[in-house]
Formats: structure tokens, sequence, C-alpha cells
């Protein structure tokens, strides 16, 4: 958490409106949520590594820059590795009498995963929540989105609820998670058709004010002179 935090203040400059070059100016990137809004509009100069853009919710706006992005290292690296099909990891310490159940469709794809358990450690009642996850499908079949949740009195209240959205192609586009003064926001940014991601952009909702920290995701095959 002390990482992020200080990884969002390197980023985050007071926003300028002087410093967009043109209204005309095209968009590095763009996201629309899955009714067709759009969300979020960035402007980004990679050689800089300067940014700005716009964030779009509930019928208002908050704008956002920053003068340079960071290296996708340490958690940030695989992030958008998680397999978000399959049934997450269990928490055994603390817990006792730990359970799953599972509910799956006709052609045996996960619908609703829940773990539940005894915390004995932490005076919970018994049968307790320790995590649980719901997805959702197409009509071909292709997941659009994940929604997990998970016990903060075991892994903290950062990200302890999270929503994932996918693309067309089945990459993961943007994620939401709960942290205590609001949200964090996380567009994932691919080159064209790639599989990798370039770039992730974190928003960091502090009550309607948004802090963004770029980073940048190192060289791979895939990525390699994109």
């Amino acid at each position: 958490m002390e990482q992020l935090i200080a990884l969002i203040l390197s980023c985050v400059v007071l926003f300028v409106p002087q410093a967009r070059e043109t209204d005309e100016a095209e968009p590095f990137y763009q996201y629309f949520d899955p009714s067709g809004e759009l969300q979020m509009v960035l402007y980004f100069d990679a050689e800089t590594q300067q940014g700005y853009g716009t964030r779009f919710q509930d019928g208002e706006s908050g704008e956002f820059s920053f003068q340079e992005t960071a290296p996708a290292d340490g958690e940030w690296e695989d992030l958008w590795l998680e397999d978000y099909c399959v049934i997450p990891e269990e928490y055994s310490e603390g817990v006792d009498h730990y359970q799953e159940s599972y509910e799956r469709d006709g052609e045996g794809r996960l619908l609703h995963f829940e773990a539940t358990g005894d915390l004995t450690e932490y005076s919970q009642p018994e049968n307790g929540m320790i995590c649980g996850a719901d997805f959702f499908y197409d009509q071909d079949g292709a997941l659009t989105r994940r929604e997990f949740w998970r016990n903060p009195m075991l892994w903290g209240t950062t990200r302890s609820s999270q929503t994932s959205y996918f693309d067309s192609l089945g990459r993961v586009c943007y994620e939401r998670a709960y942290i205590t003064h609001g949200s964090l926001d996380y567009y994932f940014i691919y080159p064209d058709g790639g599989m990798e991601p370039l770039y992730c952009l974190c928003l960091d909702d502090n009550l309607g004010t948004w802090f963004p920290c770029m980073f940048v995701f190192g060289p791979s095959d895939e990525n390699a002179g994109k």
C-alpha cells in the first residue's frame, strides 16, 4: 500500500489546462464502459512521458495529469497475467472448517464461487466469508466481467472487492477496486491486436479527485519494437 501511494505521488502533478496541446489533439487512448459511454480519455506523449486526461463519472468529470511514468515491476509486472477464470487460491491461516461451493452453467463455465470458514483467530461467527467471485459471459461464452471479493480481515481493505472487465479478444481492459478513501481504476492499454499490455494507467479516486500513475511494461517478445 505504501509503495502504491509513493508511486502515485511520484507521477502526479497538478493539472494545468494550458498543458493541453489543442482541443483537436488525437487521444492516445479512450475507454468506453459496457453501455458505450465514454468513461476516460487520455492524451499521452511516450517520448516525454507526460500525459493528461479526463475521467467521467456520474455526470461529472475530473481532470488529471502526470509528468513521468513508472516501470511496471514488482506486483505490477504480472498484474494482467491473472487467470480470471480459475478459482482463487484458498486461504487457510487462521481459518477452520474451510469449505468451497461452486455454480457452473450447462457448458461447465464457472458462474459463482464462494469460500467460507470459521475465522477463529478473528472472532468472526461460524461459516464466515473468506472470498468469492461471480463470472459473467456473453452469448458466445466469452468472459466479459468478473466480480471478486475477499475478507478484508484476512487480506486488508485495499482491493478487498474488485470488478474486472474484458474486451472482445479476452484481454482484461479495465478494473475497478475498493480502497478506503474511494476506488482504484486500472486501464490496460495494448498495442493493436496485441495480447500483452504496453501501459497500465492507474487512477486513484480520492473522493472525486483523480491521482494518476502511468505504468510502463517492459519489453517482451511480443512488445519488442512496438
